[in-house]
């Protein structure tokens, strides 16, 4: 709901940004509206910014969110550039693995995108930890 000018001026200030769930691709969408995906990945990766990522939030910091779609809603995003994740990390976060609503869509990304790309599941009790290149999963 903020303006561009208001939510570029808080990003730019913070040292921690939370992003919290939804819809994957509409929070991706809405974040390049405003110009903020830049900023925010500019940020993370200079060290200046660290990044909480939940449920949608975790899943756009892959360097594509095109595997999301068969979770959530992807129309309007049919294009690569609205794909184009922040790529904070070189993984794909799974999230809700094994949880409920998201059983049956969370086996289909598996299968459908287990070869192809480095998926990384979680269930809801887990947590990906990001240091530098190397990650860890906590709470397993």
């Amino acid at each position: 709901k903020a303006s561009e000018a208001e939510a570029k001026a808080k990003i730019g200030a913070a040292q921690v940004l939370y992003v919290s769930g939804g819809n994957t691709f509409y929070l991706l969408r809405e974040l390049k509206k405003k110009d903020l995906a830049g900023l925010i990945a500019d940020r993370v990766r200079s060290g200046e910014l660290v990044y909480v990522g939940e449920s949608a939030g975790a899943m756009i910091a892959a360097p594509s969110v095109e595997y999301a779609s068969v979770m959530d809603d992807a129309s309007g995003s049919e294009s690569v550039a609205t794909q184009t994740g922040l790529d904070l990390v070189k993984f794909y976060p799974v999230v809700h693995y094994g949880e409920e609503p998201f059983v049956q869509s969370t086996a289909k990304i598996l299968k459908a995108y287990g070869g192809k790309l480095k998926l990384v599941p979680i269930n809801n009790a887990e947590a990906i930890a990001v240091h530098g290149d190397k990650f860890e999963i906590l709470g397993r």
